[in-house]
């Protein structure tokens, strides 16, 4: 039996598998971007700078989900969207997890 988490997960992959590699590769370095700049950064933080838009919007989550993983972000705040077309949602505020010294 698949989990919701199972569905989220194929689902999540499968759009990033068809979201073309300019897309990514832009969404990328933009990412990597606001990480070293070392300040908290949102997911309209990285809408706001791209010039390319995905295939499908379902590619901004994919994205999302996948690099909270690779660079171990974490919520340390919310804020909300100031895109129309975001409807005043509530957004997370993201920044690397700062290890142990």
């Amino acid at each position: 039996m698949k989990t919701g988490k199972n569905l989220r997960d194929e689902g999540t992959t499968l759009v990033l598998n068809n979201a073309s590699d300019a897309w990514k590769h832009e969404a990328h370095t933009i990412f990597e971007q606001l990480i070293a700049e070392g300040v908290p950064f949102t997911s309209e933080d990285l809408r706001n700078r791209m010039t390319l838009d995905p295939h499908h919007p379902n590619a901004w989550g994919g994205f999302w989900i996948a690099a909270v993983k690779k660079y171990d972000l974490e919520v340390v705040g919310l804020s909300k969207a100031s895109r129309a077309v975001a409807r005043a949602h509530v957004m997370p505020v993201w920044a690397v997890r700062k290890g142990e010294n």
